[in-house]
């Protein structure tokens, strides 16, 4: 943070501080008293006994109401007059600035405003603090009280330092053009003040001659019947945005529901809200060194390489559009060419004949419209450029967004010829009626207020001062309406545009300062059939600008589920989406090679060749689309498998994609380990058929991540942890003959396996199908080969259980699952 203030000489404060207790260093040199160091602009100056006291002075003395100097006021009339003649009695140029620079004016930042000053909103409120300062009543002399004038806030504070021109000065740019402020709900003006910088009018006066890259211009915009006195300053009476529209607060057929408006179709056709919108593409012609690189010209097909799917017949022979032309999505209008390399072969579509590459400007896709100006100079490097302007008239149309100056904003919802709207007993038909429901919640008092003061103006025929914190009373509103033969709160009997017949109740109807705003159903709407999908996984891509797919979000997900419309949530989330077709063997699971011309398919694994089935999964669930070959990662549940599975589970576990192997070598072991993030798959190939016992437990490790190691001398555990007290469940293989002699690196397929903590594990199942019979273990084809015992004497997490004989413990989430 940084303060910046107005240079100034130092004397007047040092002899100001000599006066109120300032002590030299020489005077104060063998002092023991304790004081405090004072330094003016890092010089030190001497020292001061009572430092909280000459601050406070000092501050007092630096904000007083006006500058004065030598009991005078620097400001004087002369300083008036050199203002509004923009010379001084020299002949010399006088401007604001001069009144800053010689102290005459002096700026306050906002940390200022919030914690050194003391404003006074009114003058009003200085002549009250002093009447109270002298005793005496400040309401004393009021007379009798009126119910319909506007009750102020007490004045609690009696020392100010400053006071503010009007009120309606704390308002910034964008929130002083809003009507009756003071009567809206505090949110309401923040809205107002963005979509104000978003309304249509006029932003420049010669913005016919400017090639911005973005414009919108209102046709007529019109002054606000209700003003504010901010206004005349802001030269928003020269460049208005917005019109003003009859607006009819109604609810009218239904189509005006949720923030949507009926708009006149017949005012629309004369001209109500009308724009026109500039785009601006500009181009230049680059170069390299001395070398020009590229150049504007009409494409050739026989000597160009690349063209757009654009056309370029409406550019002429020097690479430009001639204004006046209409142009559609995607047409060139800037033409131009860059020369290929010798030694390039351009994807080996290049020829002898191809000597240049396209590289011309077409139109968005989107868009469409007339060239309105082209323009062609050099810039400051004295390469060619070109900026060509396209204009388009924006008519207003279902779905366009207009808005009040009270943050009431809606859009088009249904537009009705005249004949169909309403009518008062007049004649009068709105151009605009918005829902009544707008009104209580977000409690826009001055939208109502800001229609009752237009329809006084109208009728007596001067602009409605609205400008915030002045006297201004509705009742005194509703009075002259009354005067002038007018319901008293802008109610007006209307009839039905449909039936003719009079509407039960009144309806509150008046003219209504409306915006109509940047955002047009023509820049918005989208659609697709079918488009670019993204390389990794298959599915469409997201945008507009790259005709990309409509977001199926979660909400929309859940809609569609309440519903129980499971056909459509796989026809929108699957095939509309990645769908991909593969084929796997129906003996071992794997991913099968398939020739459908030929109709032949072939397992490389089991060298079948006949039994395959044809499986519809989304893309990113195939295999070959991760590192992972036999498995994907997205799963839910713990399980695990020894195989051979029956028919109906290996056809499931198809369905997900798990694979199992046949066991001519002995039996395999298929851990399926699934996180809510990542999946693992490990298979392990167990060449002993002679199984003493197969068990399911917990064990600690402290060596490498896929590591196993010998816990006791005839078992081996293979784990799947690195950490001694977050260790995944293992599997137990006992062994008659150890034919693991050595720790074993056993292989998984997720390099970045993390380790399992017990709060993880889902569901657990584990089977035993390979009815293996030896000595007094025997195993049938289905069980369930771990029991669960009691809980453990140690703690409450874990569970002793015995597996066939052999006994382990279990953690509790994995035992309350089974």
């Amino acid at each position: 943070m940084s303060c910046i203030s107005v240079g100034s000489l130092s004397a007047p404060v040092v002899e100001f501080l000599d006066e109120w207790g300032l002590e030299s260093l020489e005077e104060n040199a063998h002092s023991s008293v304790p004081c405090t160091k004072v330094f003016i602009n890092g010089v030190w100056m001497g020292v001061h006994r009572d430092a909280a006291n000459l601050v406070k002075t000092l501050k007092k003395l630096r904000r007083p109401l006006f500058i004065v100097e030598d009991q005078q006021l620097t400001l004087q009339k002369k300083h008036d007059r050199w203002l509004n003649n923009s010379v001084n009695d020299d002949g010399e140029e006088y401007k604001w600035e001069h009144l800053i620079k010689t102290g005459i004016v002096e700026l306050l930042d906002v940390e200022e405003e919030e914690e050194t000053v003391m404003i006074s909103m009114t003058p009003e409120d200085l002549d009250n603090s002093r009447l109270q300062q002298a005793g005496q009543d400040p309401h004393a002399n009021d007379g009798e009280f009126d119910p319909a004038a506007r009750l102020k806030a007490g004045t609690h504070a009696h020392t100010w330092t400053h006071c503010e021109i009007h009120p309606s000065m704390i308002l910034g740019i964008c929130a002083s053009i809003i009507p009756f402020p003071d009567h809206n709900q505090s949110p309401r003006n923040t809205y107002q003040s963005a979509m104000g910088k978003q309304a249509m009018g006029i932003y420049l006066t010669n913005f016919l001659i400017r090639m911005d890259t973005m414009a919108n211009i209102l046709y007529y915009p019109q002054k606000p019947l209700a003003t504010t006195r901010s206004m005349e300053y802001l030269k928003f009476r020269e460049l208005p945005a917005g019109q003003n529209a009859i607006v009819a607060i109604l609810c009218y057929s239904g189509y005006n529901q949720e923030d949507s408006v009926i708009m006149n179709q017949s005012s629309i056709d004369r001209g109500l809200y009308r724009s026109i919108y500039y785009r601006s593409y500009m181009d230049l012609e680059k170069k390299s060194g001395v070398q020009l690189l590229e150049e504007f010209s009409k494409p050739s097909r026989e000597n160009t390489l690349r063209l757009k799917h654009g056309t370029y017949d409406k550019l002429e022979d020097d690479g430009f559009i001639a204004p006046g032309t209409g142009v559609a999505g995607e047409d060139i209008i800037i033409g131009k060419t860059a020369p290929i390399p010798p030694d390039s072969e351009e994807l080996g579509q290049r020829t002898r004949t191809h000597t240049r590459r396209d590289v011309s400007t077409p139109l968005k896709s989107t868009e469409s419209g007339i060239v309105d100006q082209v323009l062609i100079t050099t810039n400051s490097e004295g390469l060619k450029f070109v900026k060509v302007r396209i204009r388009s008239t924006r008519i207003p149309q279902i779905g366009d967004k207009f808005a009040s100056r009270h943050g009431q904003k809606g859009t088009i919802g249904i537009t009705y010829r005249q004949e169909d709207m309403p009518f008062t007993a007049e004649g009068i038909v709105p151009d605009i009626i918005i829902n009544p429901h707008a009104i209580p919640s977000r409690m826009t008092i001055g939208h109502l207020v800001e229609c009752l003061l237009s329809k006084v103006a109208t009728l007596i025929g001067h602009e409605g001062d609205a400008t915030p914190f002045t006297d201004l009373t509705v009742e005194s509103v509703s009075t002259f309406l009354r005067q002038k033969g007018y319901q008293s709160r802008g109610l007006e009997v209307t009839y039905h545009g449909h039936t003719g017949r009079k509407l039960q109740a009144q309806v509150y109807l008046g003219p209504t300062y409306y915006q109509r705003l940047k955002h047009m159903v023509d820049d918005k709407i989208h659609s697709r059939a079918r488009g670019p999908v993204q390389i990794l996984t298959r599915q469409p891509v997201e945008g507009r600008s790259r005709d990309g797919g409509l977001r199926f979000g979660e909400m929309e997900r859940d809609c569609m589920i309440s519903h129980g419309i499971a056909g459509f949530l796989k026809e929108r989330l699957f095939e509309a989406s990645d769908a991909y077709r593969l084929h796997v063997c129906d003996i071992c699971g794997l991913t099968a090679i398939a020739n459908l011309k030929k109709q032949s398919f072939e397992c490389r694994a089991c060298k079948n060749k006949t039994a395959c089935s044809q499986l519809y999964i989304p893309y990113i669930a195939f295999p070959g689309t991760t590192k992972q070959p036999d498995g994907f990662l997205l799963f839910i549940f713990v399980i695990i498998f020894i195989s051979d599975l029956e028919h109906d589970i290996l056809s499931t576990c198809r369905g997900i994609g798990i694979s199992s192997p046949s066991t001519n070598q002995g039996c395999r072991v298929v851990i399926i380990i699934v996180l809510p993030v990542m999946a693992a798959v490990k298979c392990l190939q167990i060449r002993n058929p002679s199984i003493r016992t197969l068990g399911f437990g917990t064990g600690d490790c402290n060596d490498d991540l896929y590591e196993a190691q010998y816990c006791k001398p005839k078992y081996q555990w293979l784990q799947h942890a690195s950490a001694r007290n977050n260790c995944a469940p293992a599997i137990h293989v006992a062994e008659e003959n150890n034919l693991f002699t050595q720790p074993t690196k056993v292989r998984a397929l997720e390099s970045s396996f993390q380790p399992i903590s017990q709060s993880t594990i889902h569901a657990v199942a584990l089977y035993d199908f390979t009815a293996v019979q030896d000595g007094d273990i025997s195993f049938r084809q289905g069980d369930v080969i771990i029991e669960i015992i009691q809980k453990s004497e140690s703690t409450d997490d874990w569970w002793t259980g015995r597996s066939k004989g052999q006994q382990g413990i279990f953690p509790a989430n994995f035992v309350e699952l089974l």
